[in-house]
């Protein structure tokens, strides 16, 4: 079985985490290369299936890159997560579906593009100190806090924000619990938890990726993280009556309950390097999956 990595220009190559979960698949009788989703369509369109692994730029190319998914599904190409699941899931309005669903989401309000609608959100709410999200959007681009009373730094914000927010802006709370404790990332393949992670924000600093300094470490989540995670996952499930095979689940403990803050089905970093137990659990369940729908046994 040919399987190609979905990757994108700015990084083409697979990732180190990625890598682990290559060699799985190969230790399972796949061969695995990786493709920028933005460069020539050819390794795609030859692939007996293709894994979403970093599309780390789909948000600066948003209308191209459904475009490139709508090719995949016009030429029969087996595509995880589905299309229709990584459609919806790379606009962040599914925070809303989630939210309308019942399931523990940090609350969001929608905005217009100026700061008198930015301000008033926040602050009706009672959002003393509140952050600008971008609706398309990853690795915090676009991403700011700001001080509900200050206009200037919600002209800040938005003047961030510009290169992505025509597809749309949120207005959330900003949760203390970000900086005292960090954001817990659970992982899930066949809608079972993989493993979890705790990412700390460096001192000073809000935003809890890699590249702003944020270390990772694996830990075990309580009991009422885990069903909160997996109801957010069962929302899916019964919108799209499918699971999705891998999942990773993001949020804050805030007094004890988990907060969702985004449900990742698209293009998720997946820790593998933390967890290579975990690379194998998915290339089995992937050749298990593909090998299924082919008839094969």
């Amino acid at each position: 079985m040919n399987i190609v990595f979905a990757t994108c220009l700015i990084q083409p190559t697979i990732s180190s985490s990625d890598q682990v979960f290559a060699e799985a698949l190969e230790q399972c009788g796949a061969k695995v290369s990786g493709a920028a989703w933005n460069a020539k369509s050819k390794p795609f369109l030859s692939a007996d299936g293709v894994i979403i692994r970093a599309t780390w730029d789909y948000f600066d190319h948003y209308p191209q890159f459904i475009t490139w998914l709508d090719l995949l599904q016009k030429n029969g190409i087996r595509v995880l997560n589905s299309l229709d699941i990584l459609r919806w899931n790379v606009h962040k309005s599914y925070l809303f579906d989630l939210q309308e669903a019942g399931a523990p989401v940090l609350p969001m309000v929608a905005v217009e593009n100026r700061v008198e609608s930015i301000q008033r959100a926040a602050q009706e709410n009672g959002w003393s100190n509140a952050v600008l999200k971008c609706l398309v959007s990853g690795t915090a681009r676009g991403l700011s806090l700001f001080d509900a009373s200050s206009a200037q730094q919600i002209e800040q914000a938005i003047e961030v924000a510009k290169p992505w927010s025509e597809f749309g802006l949120v207005v959330q709370p900003f949760m203390s619990e970000i900086k005292s404790a960090g954001e817990l990332s659970m992982v899930f393949i066949e809608g079972e938890l993989a493993h979890a992670v705790q990412k700390i924000p460096k001192a000073d600093e809000f935003r809890i990726q890699s590249v702003f300094g944020g270390q990772y470490e694996r830990v075990e989540p309580s009991e009422q993280s885990l069903r909160a995670a997996k109801h957010c996952l069962s929302c899916v499930e019964n919108r799209f009556n499918e699971q999705p095979l891998y999942a990773r689940v993001d949020g804050l403990v805030v007094d004890g309950a988990f907060q969702l803050m985004e449900l990742e089905l698209a293009e998720p970093e997946l820790m593998f390097n933390l967890a290579p137990d975990a690379a194998r659990t998915m290339a089995v369940a992937v050749m298990t999956r593909w090998q299924q729908e082919s008839g094969l046994h």
